[in-house]
Formats: structure tokens, C-alpha cells, sequence
């Protein structure tokens, strides 16, 4: 957390900077432990979840001068820490699918996934929408907003689209004895 000997001294502090400070710290008790608990759920990492909370504070800090006539800093901190939330999600992906070095990388390796792209897989019967629908969400994993935004459709016209093309294209492959005419059942 920021100190006060590192903006100036303490005991040295001018009246405005120690009006400053007050209303700092007076924010930062405020809404520490509420941000600090709301991240700590979200990422499921305590260490982190500290980080990112000290990591709001400090651009909170950078730009006190301007957010002292801010009609909402708290909303500005927990906004900020969304982003900081979101950005640290994206990394964590990132490095999910950052490869080892290459000897560990060769050694934990399993055989790699043979995978058909899910347009050869899917039914024949199944209207364009259908099939469009099916292969954004599962294949190009994008989430219903997205997809609705992409249509001009609202989120929850999206849902039922999707449910809808599922549903279709359960009753296609049940017809033809499963996915791989294995008879297996699907979504």
C-alpha cells in the first residue's frame, strides 16, 4: 500500500497534503475490504485478489488531484477494478496457453487431439441459423451477448435460438443413431 513517507515525509506534510492524505485514507477504509472480499470470490486467489485491490488504490492515488471533485469515487475504484479484474483473467488465459519449455513441454505432452471442425460433424437438416449458432457458442466460444450483438438480436432471443438449434440438432443426430451412430447422447 502506499505510504505516507513516500509522498512526503509525514510529519512534513503541507495542510493540502495532508488533506490529501486524509481523503485517501478515508476512501481506502471505506472500500478496502468490500473490494478486497468481492475479488478474492471472483478469482479464487486471496494473494491476487490483494493485488489487484492495492493495484486500483495506487492509479486511485495517481489520480487523486482528479477524482477529489468526482461524484462517485468508489464507483470509480470498484470500475477500475473490473478492468483490472478482466485484465487479469485474459493474462491468466495467456499463460494457461503459454508452452513450457520445450524438453517439459515434449515430456508432459499427451498425443495431440484429433478434432473435426464442428460444421463436418453437425447434421445435415439443420438450418443455416442453426448451424451458425451452434458453431459460434461451441466451437468459436462465444458467449450469447456476443453472438446477439453480432445477430442485432437481445441476449435472451439468443438463448432461445441456441436452445432451440440444440434441441434440432439432438433430434437429427438421435435420428441417425448418435453423433457417430454410436447411438451416444448429446447436449
Amino acid at each position: 500500500m502506499i505510504k505516507k513517507q513516500e509522498e512526503g515525509g509525514g510529519a512534513g506534510m503541507t495542510r493540502k497534503e495532508e488533506r490529501e492524505w486524509a481523503w485517501f485514507d478515508g476512501q481506502f477504509r471505506r472500500h478496502y475490504s468490500t473490494m478486497l472480499r468481492l475479488t478474492a470470490r471472483q478469482l479464487r486467489d486471496p494473494a491476487r485478489a490483494e493485488e489487484l485491490v492495492q493495484d486500483a488504490f495506487e492509479l486511485f492515488w495517481q489520480k487523486r488531484a482528479q477524482l477529489r471533485e468526482h461524484p462517485n469515487p468508489g464507483g470509480w475504484l470498484m470500475k477500475t477494478l473490473q478492468f483490472l479484474i478482466r485484465n487479469e483473467a485474459r493474462s491468466a488465459g495467456e499463460r494457461l496457453t503459454q508452452p513450457l519449455d520445450g524438453m517439459a513441454l515434449e515430456r508432459a505432452a499427451a498425443p495431440p487431439e484429433r478434432r473435426e471442425p464442428l460444421a463436418e460433424a453437425l447434421p445435415p437438416g439443420l438450418a443455416e441459423g442453426e448451424r451458425a449458432l451452434l458453431i459460434w457458442f461451441y466451437e468459436e466460444e462465444r458467449s450469447c451477448g456476443e453472438i446477439a450483438a453480432r445477430l442485432g438480436i437481445s441476449e435472451s432471443l439468443c438463448r432461445m435460438r441456441l436452445t432451440r438449434a440444440r434441441r434440432r440438432c439432438r433430434e437429427l443426430w438421435e435420428a441417425q443413431g448418435g453423433p457417430d451412430g454410436s447411438g451416444a447422447k448429446i447436449f
